[in-house]
């Protein structure tokens, strides 16, 4: 509520519910029909809200008419493995917009029949379910919750030229890094030595675009940024099998990465560490017979 709506309150019907715990008290107010929360620090008396009420409304308050998510109760359920790269776009995303949700963590070699028939086309993770619809593929899903969720931490840029060149870049990621990245860690030979080179003309590439930029959007970090970071926590994997050293490589881009990671919890609090990726791929190395 903006302050020349004050005058509003004087002569509107209130409606007053609270919890019988006093310290955990939630009023709620229908101003013109509006909905309001007043939070449990405001310090009210439920007897007497008519002047403090009209001083105090302004700053504890929400229209929930004005967020809709906050009017009903969303049901979001999660679908993944956590080693997916594509998983951990999804985790940030959620993150960035402040969503509880439940996560069910899935069996690849047995997948449940939840999975099999959230996405009966390709039976692959992450799948978000959201008030008992999925929504499949990593990039559709976080673009989804940025547009449904989009009161809090915009993740596309509002220029539409800037937002469809986070798009292609992220189509970029998803079509050629992923694919070249496994190689570094299951082929041998000629095939290895070519895909090392690949990746490495990939990192360059994405480099280039983040230039001298904090984040690939700008000041903010954004849907290109969730797009990538997760392949960070593959570095370690990456940086021994492909024998690199990203520091000297790509510096730019480590930078980067670090920047994520230290500026931003939905980052910090979503990739697993270096050390447990690069054990669960030498396990697969030895799995499939790439390391004695």
């Amino acid at each position: 509520m903006f302050e020349n709506e004050q005058t509003k309150i004087i002569n509107v019907h209130t409606s007053v519910t609270n919890t019988k715990d006093k310290h955990n008290k939630m009023v709620i107010l229908f101003l013109n029909s509006s909905p309001h929360i007043i939070y449990p620090h405001f310090p009210y008396d439920i007897n007497n809200l008519g002047r403090r009420l009209r001083l105090r409304l302004c700053k504890h308050s929400v229209n929930m008419t004005m967020n809709p998510t906050m009017a009903k109760q969303e049901q979001l359920i999660l679908l993944d493995y956590w080693t997916s790269i594509y998983g951990m776009r999804v985790k940030i995303a959620l993150a960035e917009k402040g969503l509880s949700y439940e996560y069910k963590e899935e069996d690849l070699r047995n997948k449940s029949q939840l999975l099999l028939d959230s996405n009966p086309i390709h039976k692959q993770i992450p799948v978000l379910i959201h008030n008992g619809k999925p929504i499949c593929e990593s990039s559709i899903i976080v673009e989804y919750i940025d547009e449904v969720w989009n009161h809090k931490a915009p993740l596309f840029p509002s220029d539409n030229y800037a937002k469809a060149r986070a798009k292609f870049w992220a189509d970029f990621i998803d079509k050629k890094l992923y694919q070249i990245g496994m190689n570094l860690y299951t082929t041998k030979g000629e095939k290895h030595e070519t895909s090392r080179k690949e990746f490495m003309d990939c990192l360059k590439l994405l480099e280039g675009e983040l230039g001298d930029k904090p984040y690939f959007g700008g000041e903010s970090f954004g849907y290109l940024d969730v797009s990538l970071i997760p392949f960070y926590s593959w570095f370690q994997a990456y940086e021994t099998y492909g024998n690199f050293n990203f520091d000297h490589e790509c510096p730019k881009l480590i930078a980067w990465a670090k920047r994520c990671i230290q500026n931003k919890e939905s980052v910090s609090n979503s990739l697993p560490a270096l050390p447990k990726i690069f054990g669960f791929v030498q396990y697969m190395r030895k799995k499939y017979g790439v390391e004695e």
